[in-house]
């Protein structure tokens, strides 16, 4: 007779488990992307270790902040003050000497020649100035040339000349040719000039149609009141 073996785990097989290729697939892509992920915090690590290892090495420098918003800024003892007239590109202090006005400042103002300015000398050094007393303003339509003087630009208005900042024009993207408002001073002769605005070749073409007659130069327009010392509600951003 033949013995009965009873089956045991060694000589019973397991039936084979069918292998999924998707789930391998999707196995094998999420170990790389988090191996990604740990180079990446890994990264992230070292670039934040070297970032403070050099805020300790380097002592930190406030940077200057431009006049208009040191403008603001309450006067001290340390401070010296100087009061003057700007002539178009600098100012002509009261004690007789002349003081730099960076060009940003002066068009974003625009500052005309004849306005009174007031010059705060920080204790360290730093320039703050402050329109104190503007010119009686009117307006003058002229077109850009180049000037031969400086290597500058000019505008021709009426047959005159005015100098302008460059930084007027590198702001307003003017080129030879452009018609350019200006700010000049009433009734004056100075031979500066403020930039109001420039008014491109397209967009001049469309102001001389019928509906709306073009600008004659020379032909003062809603004069500024000189007494608002406040001229920034006229002013473009920059």
């Amino acid at each position: 007779m033949d013995q009965y073996q009873i089956p045991t785990q060694e000589n019973v097989s397991s039936p084979a488990t069918p292998v999924n290729p998707s789930s391998c697939s999707h196995h094998h892509e999420f170990q790389k992307y988090r191996e990604l992920l740990d180079n990446a915090s890994a990264l992230i690590v070292q670039v934040r270790d070297a970032l403070a290892k050099s805020e300790q090495a380097e002592p930190t420098h406030a940077s200057p902040l431009p006049p208009e918003v040191n403008a603001g800024m309450p006067e001290q003892s340390s401070d010296r003050i100087v009061e003057g007239v700007f002539n178009g590109y600098a100012m002509l202090g009261d004690d007789t000497k002349q003081y730099p006005v960076p060009p940003n400042y002066a068009s974003k103002s625009k500052l005309v020649d004849g306005d009174r300015l007031k010059l705060i000398i920080r204790g360290n050094g730093q320039f703050v100035y402050k329109q104190i007393g503007p010119v009686e303003r009117e307006r003058r339509v002229g077109v850009l040339e180049p000037d031969a003087a400086d290597g500058g630009f000019a505008v021709v208005s009426a047959g005159r000349s005015y100098h302008v900042l460059g930084a007027s024009i590198t702001y307003y993207h003017g080129q030879p040719g452009d018609e350019v408002v200006l700010l000049v001073p009433r009734g004056g002769m100075s031979p500066w000039a403020a930039v109001e605005n420039i008014i491109k070749p397209s967009i001049a073409s469309i102001s001389s149609s019928p509906t709306t007659p073009p600008i004659a130069a020379n032909t003062p327009l809603d004069p500024i009141d000189p007494l608002n010392n406040d001229i920034s509600s006229l002013l473009p951003s920059f």
